[in-house]
C-alpha cells in the first residue's frame, strides 16, 4: 500500500490498514523525509517548501497524534519513532528547508515527553548516511563535514533505532548517531528551556542573548567533536 504522505488524510488510512492486517499496532516509525534540491532563496516559488515541510514535519506529527489516540483510546502501550537528522544540528548553507524541519522534528518529540509511560516518543539523529537520499543530493555532498569524513552505512543507524524504540528509559529523547558506533543523547531543548525559564523568571535581556550566544557554539563544537570522535555504542546502550 503507498501512502502519499503530502495528503495528510491518506496517513489515517495507512494507520488503519496496519491495525486491520495485524491486528494491533505497537511500533510506528516515521522514516520518510525529503531533501531540497536547490537553496530555497534561488526557488521560483514555494513549491518544493511546502513539499518538505508536509513530508518531513506535517507527515510525522500527525503520524504521532494518530498513534497517541490509538494507544489513549486501547490502553495498549506503543512507541513512536521519528527519523531526523544531524542535519537539524548543524546549520547548513543551501539546506535551510531541509535542516529545519529536521530541528522542528526533534523539537516536536522533546514535548511529547509526558506522554510517557504509555506513549514513549523518541528520535534518531543520524548523520548524513548512505542512502539514495543523500547519494544523489549534490548540496549534502558539497558539505565539508561529508566530503571529509564520507557517509555512514545504514546499520549503524537501525543500530541506535532499536535502542530508542526498546530503551524504556528514554521518553521525548533524541539520540545522536555518528559515523563510529557510538550513539548520544541531544540535550538541546532541555538544557535550552533552563535558560529560557530563567530568563523570562528574571534575567536580562543582554545576559540571555550572551548565554544563548555562547550556548549554541558549545552545541555545535559538542555535535562536531562527537562525529570526529564517537564513543563506543556499548557505553550508552548499558545506560
Amino acid at each position: 500500500m503507498l501512502c502519499d504522505l503530502t495528503n495528510i488524510d491518506n496517513i489515517q488510512a495507512y494507520f488503519d490498514k496496519a491495525v486491520s492486517v495485524f491486528g494491533h499496532v505497537d511500533i510506528v516509525v516515521n522514516n520518510a523525509g525529503i531533501a531540497n534540491s536547490r537553496s530555497l532563496f534561488s526557488q521560483p516559488d514555494h513549491t518544493e517548501l511546502d513539499e518538505i515541510l508536509a513530508v518531513n514535519l506535517r507527515a510525522p506529527m500527525e503520524a504521532t497524534r494518530i498513534a497517541v489516540r490509538y494507544f489513549t483510546d486501547t490502553g495498549r502501550p506503543g512507541v513512536v519513532l521519528n527519523t531526523a537528522s544531524v542535519g537539524g544540528l548543524i546549520p547548513i548553507s543551501m539546506m535551510e528547508s531541509y535542516g529545519t524541519t529536521k530541528a522542528a522534528l526533534m523539537f516536536f518529540t522533546a514535548t511529547c515527553k509526558s506522554l510517557a509511560p504509555l506513549v514513549r516518543v523518541n528520535a534518531v539523529a543520524p548523520y548524513f548516511t548512505d542512502t539514495p537520499l543523500v547519494q544523489n543530493n549534490r548540496l549534502v555532498n558539497s558539505f565539508p563535514l561529508v566530503k571529509q569524513l564520507g557517509l555512514m552505512k545504514p546499520d549503524k543507524v537501525v543500530r541506535v533505532m532499536l535502542k530508542a524504540i526498546c530503551d524504556e528509559s528514554l521518553a521525548g529523547d533524541t539520540l545522536m548517531v555518528s559515523l563510529g558506533t557510538g550513539a548520544r543523547k541531544v540535550e538541546l531543548y532541555r538544557e535550552q528551556a533552563v535558560h529560557a525559564t530563567s530568563f523570562i523568571a528574571g534575567g536580562t535581556i543582554n545576559k540571555y542573548s550572551a548565554s544563548v550566544s555562547n550556548f549554541f557554539i558549545t552545541v555545535l563544537d559538542a555535535v562536531i567533536g562527537f562525529l570526529r570522535n564517537p564513543p563506543p555504542l556499548c557505553e550508552s546502550s548499558n545506560r
